[in-house]
């Protein structure tokens, strides 16, 4: 029996997985953080080291394994350091950022569109001649269009434009004040600034704008639909970079701010559609680490996106998440 690993990690969670020739998952595990940008580098090893010995361990499984995937921003640098730790375990190993992870967890097939929208936003397309592309992913100041973050922002300038000239009114001068607990709006440039830059405080705000935008507040509304406009945005740059203009393409956004429901959703399909009307947007098919047990097993040769292995990574990891 063959074996592959798939690892998907980031700043607050590792899952591994584990599974055999045809997609039957074996085995799962879950650890702390695991990217180096965020977390001492031996803490990230760790996390690594830990999630795939909790799915072995899970799935009685010991190896060798015929191929290890690694998808962890930041973890490219230590390459060469994850290749020799692993030298006895695994006859390959396969180390990316989380891009590809997403990419093919959330398509499973090879070719389409992700838009990823978390504190971050980036997107990434590969047409079915095998050309890539990504675009976004340049942090908090040089992009990051339709992210939490951005959608933070978009909050907060709308707080201080009430306060300022008294229109547009919003509810979320009253829920920002107690998000920052403070009794002034213009308290807020102390609260942000006394502590240093924290783009995850500001992401969270998004919460809270479509906390506003479910009891009827237009400008939460308006905000959520500015960020669905510039995540399509993405979508349609990169149909026009790749040339994806002929036969039909999904296109998937996910990551925490698609959770946002129909305020983004609609929209974006909206907006999407309106220029590429050979674009199909769907939801995820499954979560990154199942993308990263498509790459492991397309690295040792396998077709991994045959209607065999889907339907099995589908069922065996949906049984294995609810037996926990």
């Amino acid at each position: 029996m063959k074996l592959f690993v798939g690892v998907d990690g980031g700043g607050t969670k590792t899952e591994a997985l584990i599974c055999d020739e045809n997609g039957v998952i074996l085995g799962r595990g879950t650890a702390g953080p695991s990217n180096p940008l965020f977390v001492n580098k031996s803490i990230a090893m760790e996390s690594i080291r830990e999630s795939i010995k909790s799915a072995a361990c899970s799935g009685r499984i010991s190896g060798p394994f015929d191929c290890v995937a690694i998808c962890v921003p930041g973890m490219r640098e230590y390459k060469n350091e994850l290749k020799e730790e692993y030298a006895n375990e695994a006859n390959n190993i396969f180390v990316s950022g989380d891009e590809l992870s997403s990419f093919y967890g959330a398509l499973a097939k090879p070719f389409g569109i992700v838009v990823l929208s978390g504190t971050g936003s980036f997107a990434m397309g590969v047409n079915r001649k095998g050309e890539s592309a990504k675009l976004g992913g340049w942090g908090p100041i040089l992009g990051d269009e339709g992210s939490g973050y951005y959608i933070g922002v978009s909050a907060l300038k709308a707080v201080i434009m009430e306060y300022e000239d008294g229109s547009p009114k919003t509810l979320l001068t009253d829920k920002l004040k107690k998000y920052f607990a403070i009794s002034e709006i213009s308290d807020i440039r102390r609260a942000i600034y006394k502590s240093g830059f924290d783009r995850f405080k500001i992401s969270q705000i998004s919460t809270i704008v479509y906390e506003a935008a479910v009891e009827g507040d237009d400008v939460s509304v308006n905000i959520i639909v500015d960020a669905a406009k510039q995540l399509a945005c993405l979508v349609n740059r990169i149909v026009k970079k790749l040339n994806m203009y002929e036969g039909e393409y999904d296109a998937v956004l996910t990551g925490g701010i698609s959770n946002l429901g129909d305020f983004l959703t609609k929209p974006f399909i909206e907006y999407v559609k309106k220029h590429n009307i050979n674009i199909n947007v769907q939801k995820p098919k499954f979560v990154p680490a199942v993308g990263s047990l498509l790459i492991s097993m397309k690295e040792y040769g396998i077709d991994a996106y045959n209607d065999l292995i889907i339907n099995n990574l589908e069922v065996s990891y949906r049984n294995i998440i609810s037996s926990k």
